[in-house]
């Protein structure tokens, strides 16, 4: 069950992180247009919804830390959340990763395995 949870904490952190791009795209200013303009928070809907994923990241990830270490669970919160972000921003916003780039994405990879081996119940 915390394996579950702490996927669904990290997914929703991703999520959060896509939206809240997405979202900051439509302010023309910036944050300069948030803060003057917080409201615009409630009609910028990938925003909103990123803020909503964050929360719903928070809930999950403290119920996972109740359950598993934080020298795992954190590791692993982090480095799947960062897979999965580059994933989007290579497949939908097409950004572009140079080769070092990839190796660095492996060796994340490659670490969140070594570090997870027998540690998520």
């Amino acid at each position: 069950m915390t394996s579950v949870l702490l996927f669904l904490a990290l997914v929703s952190n991703a999520v959060a992180n896509i939206f809240i791009k997405l979202g900051s795209e439509q302010f023309s200013n910036g944050l300069r247009q948030l803060f003057q303009e917080p409201w615009l928070v409630f009609s910028n809907y990938y925003f909103f919804g990123g803020v909503f994923f964050f929360a719903l990241a928070l809930v999950l990830y403290a119920q996972v830390l109740a359950k598993m270490s934080l020298s795992v669970a954190y590791p692993i919160m982090t480095s799947l959340g960062f897979v999965i972000v580059v994933g989007f921003s290579v497949l939908v916003l097409h950004e572009t990763l140079q080769w070092w780039q990839w190796v660095g994405l492996l060796s994340v990879l490659f670490g969140v395995v070594l570090l997870s081996q027998g540690s998520v119940t």
